[in-house]
């Protein structure tokens, strides 16, 4: 229930009504036409407005006629406000309003997924009551009940081992098929029987199919086994409306909302149904040789958990980082590679060939000193040799030079 009341802080003038008891009201519609009353001493007077709703709803009642006068404050105007009671992708199928705009102020009436396929469109709980009385009125004029059925296992067998493709020759009992381009092939095999066990009990019951596969996984089985829609129409839920990833019983509520008491299950595992009384375990039906159930909530569970192992996988690190981890080395380490004979053999290799690059430098910083002497490219030994041979002329020049200063005198 809102309530509209007169705006501003001078009293107002009603001068004619836009809407009437029963009428739709959105953001922006028009309510009232009305005039402020001025001081009677300014001579003034003022121009006609028209109040526009702020809220969204429908009219239940006009508190004041045209032609009252009104305080501001006053309540003028009573509506029944919009539960948003049928909400399709967050907006209101009634009032056209999108919810996410709200801010936590949105009734939470409009929870109730009943469309297994729709997974988007909800309804109230009120609405989901009308709708399931409805149903089971539907039901017992057709003398049915509701039967869901499981579909890996129970009616098929699928596996994507290539091994088995040569084995599923029978275009009857055998569906080859990609649910996307670069997925792998997948094979299924229907259970002995099932289409006829699928007439027979179809005459007794609303067949709807409840799986953990995927939504289109589910709607291409679906076709294989039904294609004319004769037994399953589009009553299909699939693991992407389930509520549980683990478990089917979830969904009754949403699906029943007026009680399962008209509903029998048939499924191959009862642990996924929470030991519900209206179960019946039926034996589980393998025909490839090593291949389990492909859709198992263990599985998928596992999967999901390795993908998200791998998407928490760190980003490499820059080039300086790696090179500071790989120079890095802790006491344990070195104290390792101490007692390593590779290890020491090959420092020892490292510390030669060092020791041999700095005697090559140093030879080569004394170059320029040789080279001043004219010594160029000669060795150590070569120089001294020379060095000894110059002497000995200069031995022998003096000498020489003895003799003759004695034979002058």
């Amino acid at each position: 229930m809102e309530t509209v009341t007169v705006p501003g802080n001078k009293p107002v003038r009603l001068l004619k009504w836009m809407v009437k008891p029963g009428d739709w009201v959105n953001y922006g519609t028009s309510l009232i036409v009305y005039r402020c009353i001025e001081d009677p001493s300014t001579g003034l007077k003022s121009k006609e407005t028209e109040l526009k709703s702020k809220k969204v709803g429908r009219v239940k009642k006009l508190v004041m006629e045209v032609g009252q006068v009104a305080k501001p404050g006053v309540e003028i105007l009573v509506l029944d406000s919009c539960t948003h009671p049928v909400v399709m992708k967050d907006m209101c199928a009634e009032c056209g309003v999108d919810l996410r705009l709200l801010k936590g102020r949105v009734n939470k009436q409009a929870q109730v997924s009943m469309v297994p396929n729709i997974p988007e469109l909800k309804i109230s709980e009120q609405q989901a009551t009308e709708l399931g009385e409805q149903d089971k009125a539907r039901l017992h004029k057709l003398n049915k009940l509701v039967l869901l059925v499981d579909l890996d296992q129970t009616l098929i067998h699928t596996t994507q081992n290539q091994a088995f493709a040569h084995m599923c020759k029978d275009e009857e009992d055998f569906f080859t098929f990609q649910l996307h381009k670069n997925e792998p092939t997948l094979y299924t095999k229907l259970r002995p029987y099932c289409r006829e066990f699928l007439l027979a009990i179809s005459k007794c019951y609303e067949l709807q199919v409840v799986t953990f596969g995927s939504r289109m996984y589910a709607h291409k089985i679906a076709e294989f086994i039904d294609p004319n829609k004769k037994y399953f129409a589009n009553r299909i839920l699939s693991r992407d409306e389930c509520i549980n990833p683990l478990r089917k019983s979830g969904n009754l509520r949403y699906l029943f909302p007026c009680g399962d008491s008209m509903v029998c299950i048939i499924d191959d595992r009862d642990d996924v149904w929470s030991g519900v009384p209206n179960l019946i375990m039926v034996r589980k039906y393998s025909y490839f040789p090593g291949s389990g159930d492909i859709n198992s909530p263990d599985k998928m569970e596992a999967k999901k958990e390795t993908d998200s192992r791998k998407d928490q996988v760190s980003p490499k690190e820059p080039a300086t980082s790696c090179t500071t981890k790989q120079n890095a080395t802790t006491p344990q380490a070195e104290a390792g590679d101490a007692t390593n004979p590779r290890k020491r053999k090959s420092e020892t290799d490292d510390n030669e060939k060092s020791a041999k690059m700095i005697k090559n430098s140093v030879t080569c910083d004394r170059e320029p000193e040789e080279n001043q002497n004219g010594n160029i490219g000669k060795s150590e030994s070569v120089i001294m040799k020379d060095l000894e041979e110059e002497q000995k002329r200069e031995n022998r020049n003096e000498e020489g030079k003895d003799k003759s200063n004695e034979q002058e005198g």
